[in-house]
């Protein structure tokens, strides 16, 4: 199964590169947490994705000017809620590691502009609290990771570049990974990666869309922000729909098909098949909408999770939304293969306003005829 990474810990609810966002990585059941780490003025490592800290904190200048001390004076005042964490501090790699390590999750740890003589004490830093083969070290710059090789030949390394050919081919020569970001990724170079013993990691995917895309390429991990694949969530309470009877399905279809139709589940149009245990859609009249499902109050940093099978008879894609009446939450798009297709999804629902109604809507992205048929739809949120 495909590993999933929280971007800079779950930097959609809480300030990225922060102790909160990789302890609500921990709760959300990511595989690893991604961390950025820069050099101090004396020589000590903390986590900041820019050379300066002006974006994420109080203070000004670059993070090589400040010492740790100096450093620890300033507040982190940008990012995700961060007003529901006061007097948040910039960590360092060791607090990181801490966390990773409480909670056996996986430490991800791109390395900005360090210079080569550092590398040594950073990996030192490193093996305080984990093995070695247990981490994955990430970085743009290749020397960079040529040089953390020569330092030790287990650590797992990953090659941010483009996915190409060339590139595979140096990640096989010198026993490293690729790192790509989604917009060059192609099944055939998924392919001849792992014909290489290359493992893929894509970033930074937030689309459920490209989720399923990728997925289906078979690459090794995802970057997101906001995405999961059937994590394990620590939530204290969840609900749940199941669509698996004609009655259920009667109180999901959309009035306004219905009505368009002026038919019901009864009918040759839109019948209930009990040999599926699910729905057959046809209809020569145009319906852009198949069903509209209200859901539960929806929480911020809840877990919605969904999935049916699509069996799309005459090649019409269909979308599953996630919407209030104001945005659009996330948005799944099936494929077009005449056989069976399981669309399933899970993500964190972050922006959420509670006091407006959210549904789950099956649609054709253009009104049309369609001819299809659905069954297993189920709904859950969790929340944590």
């Amino acid at each position: 199964m495909c590993k999933m990474i929280a971007h800079r810990g779950v930097s959609r609810l809480a300030p990225e590169n922060t102790l909160p966002a990789y302890e609500l990585g921990v709760k959300y059941g990511y595989f690893g947490v991604e961390c950025d780490v820069q050099e101090t003025l004396d020589y000590e490592f903390v986590l900041m994705h820019d050379e300066t800290v002006h974006r994420m904190t109080n203070a000004t200048g670059k993070v090589s000017d400040y010492t740790l001390k100096e450093l620890k004076q300033c507040l982190i005042q940008k990012g995700a809620n961060y007003e529901a964490f006061p007097y948040l501090r910039i960590p360092t790699l060791t607090e990181y590691l801490q966390v990773c390590k409480r909670s056996a999750i996986t430490p991800i740890i791109e390395i900005k502009k360090i210079p080569q003589a550092s590398l040594k004490r950073l990996l030192a830093v490193i093996k305080q609290w984990f093995q070695l083969q247990r981490v994955i070290i990430i970085s743009f710059h290749e020397e960079t990771l040529l040089e953390v090789r020569q330092l030790s030949s287990v650590i797992h390394l990953q090659w941010i570049t483009k996915i190409s050919e060339k590139n595979i081919k140096f990640c096989a020569t010198h026993r490293m990974d690729i790192n790509s970001k989604h917009t060059h990724v192609t099944e055939e170079l998924v392919r001849k990666a792992h014909e290489e013993n290359i493992l893929v990691n894509v970033w930074t995917v937030n689309d459920g869309t490209l989720l399923r895309k990728l997925l289906n390429m078979g690459v090794d991990f995802i970057t997101t922000d906001c995405l999961m694949q059937q994590q394990a969530v620590q939530s204290q309470e969840s609900i749940s729909y199941s669509f698996h009877q004609k009655e259920a399905y009667k109180g999901v279809i959309n009035d306004k098909v219905k009505e368009t139709l002026n038919m019901n589940l009864e009918s040759c149009s839109w019948r209930w098949d009990s040999l599926i245990n699910g729905i057959e859609i046809k209809g020569k009249a145009q319906i852009p909408m198949l069903a509209s499902i209200l859901l539960p109050q929806l929480r911020e940093g809840a877990v919605l999770s969904y999935s049916f099978w699509y069996y799309p008879l005459n090649s019409v894609p269909l979308s599953a939304i996630v919407k209030s009446e104001k945005k659009e939450v996330f948005k799944t798009r099936t494929g077009l293969d005449a056989e069976w297709e399981l669309i399933e999804f899970q993500g964190i629902l972050t922006g959420i306003q509670e006091e407006e109604d959210y549904v789950l809507e099956l649609r054709v992205d253009k009104e049309q005829s369609i001819h299809c048929l659905i069954k297993e739809l189920k709904v859950k949120v969790k929340y944590i």
